[in-house]
């Protein structure tokens, strides 16, 4: 876990474009994009490789779909909310050695920031059902590109 520093780069707000499920692997993949796209450009992205676990919370956060009893994502929101923290923005952070990095940007009752270190995955599962935006340096999107047609 780290304080906020104000050696910021250019963040990028993105969106989950989409997700894609595969029947009898792990591996599930989520496309995330940015938006709102600059005026004159193409939508720029790139996909992250998700357990089926992370996207099955992702689809179902997508879908609006509710269950009776919170699962793992939906607890640790819980426990989020419950110290009167705001979990702010997910911010994906980069890519080493073909692994994202990602954090959760919380906000504390006294206004401070703290940034706590996550999966991608998890981070966005938690973060979409908060209502989060979800953001990434602009040069990690220049490296990763993909346009969007």
């Amino acid at each position: 876990m780290e304080s906020e520093s104000n050696d910021e780069p250019r963040w990028v707000n993105l969106v989950v474009r989409r997700v894609i499920l595969r029947d009898g692997v792990d591996q599930q993949w989520v496309y995330l994009a940015e938006d709102p796209v600059p005026e004159g450009t193409t939508a720029r992205g790139f996909p992250i490789v998700i357990g089926s676990h992370e996207a099955m919370e992702i689809r179902r956060v997508l879908q609006e779909e509710r269950l009776e009893r919170p699962l793992t994502h939906q607890l640790a929101l819980g426990v989020i909310q419950g110290l009167d923290a705001q979990l702010r923005t997910i911010e994906i952070t980069g890519l080493q050695r073909n692994t994202f990095f990602a954090r959760l940007v919380l906000q504390k009752p006294d206004g401070s920031m703290v940034r706590v270190d996550s999966r991608p995955s998890d981070a966005l599962a938690i973060g979409l059902r908060a209502g989060a935006k979800i953001c990434a340096p602009d040069d990690l999107l220049e490296e990763l590109r993909r346009d969007e047609d």
